[in-house]
């Protein structure tokens, strides 16, 4: 469902902080990629293959959409 490179680049990213922290002996560093979206949700959920999914599906997996509110508010809590 989030097989897509860019989707998964988020985990992998986050795998490669994790990995330099080990090698330099660091806890500070921590690194984070992110999807801003043009459209909704609602929009995008009508193309989307799963009609089950869910908007925190997709905050989940580092994907947020510009058309929210709090689309700032949710990236900073997420990097937090």
């Amino acid at each position: 469902m989030f097989d897509a490179t860019k989707i998964k680049f988020a985990q992998k990213i986050k795998d490669i902080g994790k990995t330099m922290n080990k090698k330099y002996k660091k806890k500070s560093l921590k690194l984070s990629s992110f999807i801003i979206h043009p459209k909704d949700f609602n929009d995008v959920k009508k193309f989307w293959i799963d009609k089950n999914v869910k908007e925190e599906d997709f905050y989940n997996n580092n994907v947020l959409f510009q058309q929210d509110s709090d689309c700032i508010e949710k990236l900073f809590k997420k990097i937090k």
